[in-house]
């Protein structure tokens, strides 16, 4: 009560240790792409938006191969066996992405 007649808020322990881990898994899963560079981050990205490998290269003006190359090593880094489950990561690190129409 003195907390809050002081202006403070204030938080049971237990919903500031929830609120610590709620931070700290937020903080850790953006950490998660920190392992790809910054060619596999963008390949990354525009995979998460279901573009597929030859639309990708089309895009960035790169060989279909080289993003095969990369779509591999961003699997492989991130221990992903499927679309899905790349999609599935985008979508629990925070990245957005547009609805594809047509």
């Amino acid at each position: 009560m003195r907390t809050i007649a002081r202006g403070d808020q204030y938080l049971s322990a237990r919903v500031a240790r929830k609120l610590s881990a709620a931070a700290k898994s937020a903080e850790q899963s953006t950490d998660v792409l920190a392992v790809l560079s910054e060619r596999e981050r963008e390949i990354f990205r525009l995979a998460s938006d279901c573009r597929g490998a030859a639309e990708i290269a089309r895009d960035l003006c790169i060989a279909r191969k080289t993003v095969d190359s990369h779509l591999n090593r961003i699997n492989r880094k991130l221990r992903l066996r499927s679309l899905a489950e790349l999609v599935q990561l985008a979508a629990t690190v925070g990245i957005v992405h547009a609805v594809r129409r047509g």
